[in-house]
């Protein structure tokens, strides 16, 4: 590469355009799907960015992708609320500083709060961030 310096940004994903990037993070997306428990399948996602009920941005500069965020706005009876339903990539630390621009996004569309749902470790690695823990999401297979 050269040694060049790239700043990475947060490029949001048009519906339009989530099945030609799709080769590209389809494997980042399956990943985070499985962490979450296999809640949503990657053909899950790529239909609810497709059809605009999941919002979805890729990291990237001019050499390469980083990563991919997707979130979704729920509505509580009293407000809304803008998740980061899966994220997944290289290297987050180069990239999670991006994450006040979906902040701002969230506000945009009027939400009052932000959700991560994910492992852990996003507690941790969020926390610099202003995100402390204030949900457990534990689950039990009934089957």
């Amino acid at each position: 590469m050269g040694g060049g310096f790239y700043v990475i940004t947060l490029v949001p994903v048009l519906s339009g355009y989530a099945r030609p990037l799709w080769p590209q993070i389809e494997a980042w997306i399956a990943s985070a799907t499985k962490e979450a428990g296999d809640w949503w399948s990657p053909d899950d996602v790529l239909a609810g960015i497709e059809r605009g009920a999941l919002t979805a941005w890729v990291l990237a500069d001019d050499a390469r992708l980083w990563g991919v965020v997707v979130s979704e706005i729920e509505t509580a009876a009293r407000h809304k609320i803008g998740v980061i339903a899966l994220c997944a990539g290289e290297e987050q630390s180069k990239w999670l500083h991006l994450l006040p621009e979906i902040e701002d996004w969230a506000r945009d569309q009027g939400c009052s709060e932000m959700m991560v749902k994910g492992r852990g470790g996003w507690v941790r690695r969020l926390r610099s961030h202003g995100y402390g823990e204030r949900y457990v999401a534990i689950g039990k297979d009934l089957q």
